[in-house]
Order: structure tokens, then C-alpha cells, then sequence
């Protein structure tokens, strides 16, 4: 009776540390990621890759609009929900590409465009492959006057992307591009509309300072320039007619190759040249290490699960061995009779 009894606490409490394991898991998934840093921009081009990926969009103001445009999508949407992270999410099925947005379509849809295009009129965030949301809170809900580019991580983000809008109302925003396949870079701004050709010096990051406007001055004062690339433009000081002020608020910079978009490296929200390099083995590629703070009740939980499956196993254990031994072994009670017999015969010989 008591090896059954230990043998059923050993299988209670092994089943009570699994569960709480599982608990653990679900529980870990459903937290932020704090290595996905938060950009302001005006939107992006985001080539689709061999893996799912997410794209997250955090709106400024209620009823934030946000137009998409790619697999079986080109309207506009709305955010209901300001001060939040939406997530639309990007995956391949067979020849298709495939958009999961449950903030604003009814459905997943799939299509044969090898892209998504996100753009809105005024500056919003976002953030790019981020498995989980961002930890990152651009703004509060109360003021959206502090709103800035947010991160948890202290290096900067280098993404895969045919091309970014960039927002104009900084004195200076840096970018780092590496074109890797491409042949030129695009620039569309107030303005100004150029394909600039790259000659040989593809496989190396490249400096491009994007000069925004000062202040709420009338006269343009915005350009663009990059040593290594030998560019520099300025914007007219007079847009005209063609340019509404939603064009003139942004400047857009992507790669192509033959006049077509093309996919390329971009190092966003960065002080210095990044050190990874994404196709030269000339570049060291620093070891990511990824921050885990594990909090202290955590570790009372966890030290805890510990011990009782310890315990667990240890009765679970005892129980089998005692039920083992029982079978094996023949009661001491049935060996006495045949002893006693034994010397009885033994007198009367």
C-alpha cells in the first residue's frame, strides 16, 4: 500500500512540474521582444524572403492611415487603436506571397507580388523581422509630442529592404547602405527624382546624409549627399506646383539594378558604420548575444519546479523499485512451514 501511494505522489507531482513548465513557455511567448528597435519613418519597401517575417506598425493619432499595397491588397487602411503595435505578417505559400494583418483585413490574402509597400503621410513607427511585438513605446497615450525613434537595444538595425521614406523635418538623418546586386540608387524627394549610378563599390557600406528642413522655415533648405557614393543634391528652393506638402515632408531612397527594385542592405538609426557586413568575409561578424533579465520570482519559480521534480522522481523511483522487488521476492510467510517440516523429519529420522 505504501509503494503504491508513493509510486501515485511521484507521477502527481512530475505531472504538476511539466505543467508548470508548459505555463513557463506560453507565458515567455506571449512577452515582448526587447531587441527590435522602434524607427520613425514614413514607410518602406519590404521585399518578401524564404522565411515568414513580421512587419510592426505603431500609429501616432486615432485613425492613423496607412496605405498597403501588395499579395491581393492596394488600399488604404485605418488604425483604430493608436499606442499600440500592429503587426502584419508576411509568409510564402507555395507560389504565392501571403499578408496576415488581423488589425485591419478580414482574412489572409495571398498574391504574386514579391513585395509589401507601406506608406503614410506623416511619420509613424515601425519596426522590422521582430518575431514577437517590440518593447519599445515610441509615444504615451496621453501626449504624442514625445514621440521618438525608441529602442531597448544599443545597436542599430540593419534590415533587408528595396528602399525606405525617410522623413524631412530632421537637420540631418544618417543611413548606411550596402547594395550588394545593385547598380544604382534611387532618390525621390522636393524636388528631386535621379537614379544615381554605382560604379564599383558595391561591397561596402555607404554614408548617405539626408539634410532635412530647419525648423517650420518656408524655403527648402534639404539635399542629400554621400562621400563614397560621390553624391550630392539640393532641393530647389521653390518645389512648385507638382509637389504637394506631403511630398515635400519626405525623401525616398531605394536600390535598383537595370531600373528595376531591387533588395539591399539598409543600417538604420546608426552613429558609425556598422561592423557586420552582410555578403564580405572581409568584415567581422560580431557575435549577437541576446540580453535575458530573469527576474527574481522567476528564479524562485523555476528553483522550486526543480526541487519538486527532484522529489518526484525520487518517489516515482521508490515506488517502481518496492513493486519490482515484491514481485521478485516470495513472502517469508510461506517459507516457514517448509522449514518446520523439515525438522520434523529430521527427529523422527
Amino acid at each position: 500500500m505504501l509503494s503504491f501511494y508513493t509510486l501515485k505522489c511521484g507521477f502527481f507531482l512530475v505531472f504538476l512540474v511539466l505543467c508548470g513548465i508548459r505555463v513557463d513557455r506560453v507565458d515567455s511567448q506571449s512577452q515582448c521582444k526587447e531587441d527590435c528597435r522602434a524607427l520613425r519613418l514614413n514607410g518602406a519597401w519590404v521585399p518578401y524572403g524564404d522565411s515568414p517575417a513580421s512587419v510592426w506598425w505603431w500609429p501616432v493619432t486615432p485613425s492613423e492611415k496607412l496605405w498597403v499595397s501588395g499579395a491581393d491588397v492596394n488600399d488604404e487602411v485605418t488604425a483604430g487603436a493608436p499606442h499600440r503595435w500592429h503587426e502584419l505578417f508576411m509568409d510564402r505559400k507555395r507560389n504565392k506571397y501571403c499578408l496576415t494583418a488581423p488589425s485591419f483585413l478580414p482574412r489572409t490574402l495571398c498574391g504574386f507580388k514579391d513585395f509589401l509597400y507601406l506608406y503614410g503621410e506623416r511619420p509613424t513607427f515601425f519596426s522590422f523581422d521582430c518575431a514577437q511585438y517590440p518593447c519599445a513605446t515610441p509615444c504615451t497615450k496621453n501626449s504624442t509630442d514625445d514621440c521618438n525613434e525608441a529602442s531597448l537595444s544599443a545597436e542599430c538595425s540593419i534590415q533587408r529592404l528595396n528602399g525606405v521614406y525617410l522623413p524631412l523635418d530632421k537637420t540631418a538623418t544618417s543611413v548606411f547602405w550596402w547594395p550588394g546586386s545593385a547598380d544604382a540608387l534611387g532618390v525621390e524627394g522636393p524636388t528631386i527624382d535621379v537614379y544615381h549610378a554605382v560604379e564599383s563599390v558595391e561591397n561596402q557600406w555607404h554614408h548617405i546624409i539626408i539634410t532635412g528642413h530647419e525648423g517650420a522655415s518656408a524655403v527648402l533648405q534639404c539635399g542629400i549627399s554621400s562621400k563614397s557614393l560621390n553624391l550630392s543634391l539640393h532641393c530647389a528652393e521653390d518645389p512648385g506646383e507638382d509637389y504637394d506638402e506631403h511630398t515635400t515632408s519626405r525623401m525616398f531612397v531605394g536600390s535598383y539594378r537595370g531600373r528595376e527594385m531591387t533588395s539591399s542592405y539598409w543600417a538604420l538609426g546608426c552613429d558609425v558604420t556598422p561592423a557586420w557586413c552582410p555578403d564580405s568575409t572581409k568584415c567581422m561578424i560580431p557575435t549577437k548575444i541576446e540580453r535575458k533579465e530573469v527576474q527574481w520570482w522567476m528564479k524562485l519559480v523555476l528553483a522550486v519546479e526543480v526541487v519538486f521534480l527532484a522529489i518526484g522522481l525520487l518517489w516515482l523511483g521508490n515506488g517502481i523499485y518496492f513493486q519490482v522487488r515484491r514481485k521478485r521476492n516470495p513472502s517469508n510467510k510461506q517459507q516457514h512451514p517448509k522449514g518446520d517440516n523439515e525438522k520434523q523429519e529430521t527427529k523422527c529420522l
